[in-house]
């Protein structure tokens, strides 16, 4: 039996976090904010985890509603 692969979203604040996981839950997509691993970033303290099947839609969901995003990476 496999594990979960999960990924996360790096945002350029905690504001855009918390807006994120207001937008993305609203959409039914389990997510979770968490903070930064440090070995992908320094910048914003948290990122919102989420299961990496996932990666298309919430990427979609975050772009339709204008949310600033740095980038996506896969843990």
């Amino acid at each position: 039996m496999t594990g979960a692969v999960y990924a996360v979203l790096l945002l350029p604040s905690v504001s855009h976090a918390l807006l994120s996981e207001k937008v993305v839950k609203a959409e039914g997509i389990s997510c979770k904010l968490i903070p930064t691993p440090r070995k992908i970033s320094t910048d914003c303290g948290i990122v919102l985890r989420f299961l990496e099947k996932d990666k298309k839609r919430l990427e979609n969901v975050i772009v339709e509603n204008g949310i600033d995003f740095r980038r996506i990476v896969v843990i």
